[in-house]
């Protein structure tokens, strides 16, 4: 982790970006507390692909 005033901050390039949006995925606190039904749903909306 760097400071975000880092001026090296970002991906090399868009390939690294797309690698890095289809491995990791971030969602807030709140959802954590749903039930695991519940969360599915909500990780549906973004993320179809992972549940075919």
């Amino acid at each position: 982790p760097g400071s975000f005033d880092d001026e090296n901050e970002g991906f090399a390039g868009e390939e690294a970006e797309r690698i890095y949006d289809e491995v990791f995925y971030f969602t807030d606190a709140e959802n954590l507390k749903l039930s695991d039904n519940e969360l599915i749903e909500v990780l549906k909306e973004d993320n179809p692909d992972w549940f075919d």
